[in-house]
């Protein structure tokens, strides 16, 4: 009878040992589950980021390489000509520097 009771008694506590290892089996599970949810949700966010940067990247290459585009043009166009022409800048020299002169007065005996 003792023997019976001891059996019933160790039967008793692998089944709850056996319950409390389910439980713990449900648990982690669902853990991982959810971890795995989780972590596939930021990589889909880390690739939308890393497709956005991509796109900004491709975007501010076309706009160097039409910036170089231009560049190239001004360097090979002719330098822009005067809006003065050459017999006038004498005159325009004097007015510049007579005027600048006037200031000069003005403001030192002012």
């Amino acid at each position: 009878m003792r023997l019976q009771e001891r059996l019933d008694t160790t039967n008793e506590r692998v089944d709850q040992i056996a319950a409390g290892l389910e439980t713990a089996k449900r648990i982690l599970g669902t853990s991982l589950d959810e971890a795995e949810d989780r972590l596939g949700e930021d990589v889909d966010r880390v690739r939308k980021q890393v497709s956005v940067l991509e796109d900004q990247v491709g975007a501010m290459r076309e706009g160097v390489d039409a910036l170089g585009t231009r560049l190239r043009a001004l360097e090979a166009a002719p330098p822009p000509s005067s809006s003065v022409p050459g017999w006038l800048l004498p005159a325009v020299g004097a007015v510049a520097l007579s005027s600048a002169a006037s200031w000069i007065y003005m403001l030192a005996s002012g």
